[in-house]
């Protein structure tokens, strides 16, 4: 049987991680005059990393505490938050890599560029596709017969989310390295 230690630590770090980013958030408020339009993106972010942590706080709330006390054999029902919780995690990741395309598209100039937001916009589809599904089975980890269509929709979603995310990475380091190499030309 499933214990909840895992899911304890994984929030605690999630937490430490979200007060190093509301760390940044204020550093970057009270240091940058970026103008507003990047002040509200950032804001935005970081308001749905804060109802992200406030649902998982709830969750682990209701599993550990309220509803059964550590007992993973009580928990057979899904609370809400659970289920909630992939709405602003989903949101914040397809935004953030829609941020880093424009930049990169800004960078290049090239339309092509922006193909890569169908992998992106791909990886929070099949994501809350499958959340529908868990939501439909009752739970995530629902007994089915036959193929796993939960198994299916999170490697396609995980799959798309790679690949936008190597591709961004490789691009951006592309980018920076052929910046880099008329600067070092310079310097000697």
């Amino acid at each position: 049987m499933a214990t909840f230690g895992p899911a304890l630590i994984g929030a605690t770090i999630s937490s430490l991680l979200y007060g190093v980013t509301s760390a940044q958030v204020t550093k970057y408020y009270t240091t940058y005059d970026d103008g507003l339009a990047m002040k509200w993106f950032i804001g935005f972010i970081w308001l749905m990393d804060t109802l992200q942590q406030c649902l998982v706080a709830h969750v682990l709330w209701w599993y550990l505490i309220a509803r059964c006390y550590g007992d993973a054999k009580a928990c057979a029902d899904v609370v809400w938050s659970l289920y909630a919780v992939a709405i602003p995690t989903e949101l914040c990741a397809f935004i953030v890599e829609c941020f880093f395309i424009f930049r990169i598209w800004k960078f290049q100039e090239k339309k092509s560029t922006l193909l890569l937001v169908v992998p992106a916009a791909l990886g929070p589809l099949f994501s809350m596709m499958y959340l529908i599904d868990c939501i439909e089975a009752r739970g995530f980890f629902a007994f089915r017969t036959g193929m796993d269509v939960g198994e299916i929709l999170t490697c396609l979603s995980a799959s798309f989310y790679i690949f936008t995310d190597v591709a961004i990475t490789v691009t951006m380091s592309y980018y920076l390295f052929k910046s880099q190499e008329g600067a070092l030309v310079v310097s000697k």
